[in-house]
């Protein structure tokens, strides 16, 4: 396997690890907004910020 192969398997896990945190966020966003629960909506913004500095 060449080191390109290599750097964009790694890539494809990464994408698909940030999309599923990115799914949860969402959902938790949703659930948030129906139940009007401020402590889930604050968890979501904590997250949030994580995730923003991931990049």
């Amino acid at each position: 396997m060449s080191h390109l192969e290599i750097e964009l398997q790694k890539l494809r896990k990464d994408v698909i690890e940030l999309f599923q945190l990115v799914q949860s966020q969402l959902e938790k966003s949703k659930q948030a907004l129906i139940a009007l629960d401020k402590d889930l909506a604050r968890e979501v913004i904590v997250n949030e910020n994580v995730l923003t500095h991931l990049n």
